[in-house]
């Protein structure tokens, strides 16, 4: 369905793809230390044939990974007097290929996981509107999205007219 916007005429699949990024962008931004917080943002678009403007929220969630402990090499010294550390440090290779980083890591899955303790911190954030769409579309791909909608709808054809 072409819906219009500012710049012209677009997919749905492109606004919602464009109120992610700025979600994500907004959720980045707002970060002080630590991963990024939880997001969203309301996005409307005008259907271009009917003129019907379709309102949606997008919510922007981050998967959290650490580094296994077993695939991390630190190689120097740590001083107790004034916790200060002298060398290096080496952490898993990450890959930017697929939604999980890599075999060194593993998805944190405690909600109260203690962030206090984190060094450092690496967003994957993916600016191409293509990959978005195609996670709408395995997402959604085969499945109509359900009516919030509480009035219900008449078939025409089987009213009576009256």
């Amino acid at each position: 369905m072409p819906v219009k916007q500012e710049a012209g005429t677009c997919s749905i699949a492109h606004v919602i793809a464009q109120a992610f990024h700025l979600a994500e962008r907004s959720s980045i931004s707002r970060t002080q230390t630590g991963f990024p917080p939880e997001g969203a943002i309301e996005a409307e678009c005008q259907e271009e044939d009917s003129g019907l403007i379709l309102r949606f929220m997008v919510r922007c969630n981050w998967r959290k990974f650490r580094a296994k402990v077993e695939a991390t090499l630190v190689s120097g010294s740590y001083s107790i007097r004034n916790s200060a550390f002298a060398g290096q440090l080496v952490v898993p290779a990450i890959s930017m290929q697929t939604g999980h980083p890599g075999p060194g890591w593993e998805e944190i899955a405690d909600p109260h996981f203690d962030e206090s303790r984190i060094t450092l911190v690496g967003i994957g954030s993916e600016p191409n509107t293509s990959t978005v769409i195609d996670a709408l579309r395995e997402e959604f791909g085969g499945r109509r999205l359900p009516d919030n909608d509480p009035v219900t709808h008449d078939d025409p054809a089987s009213s009576s007219g009256g």
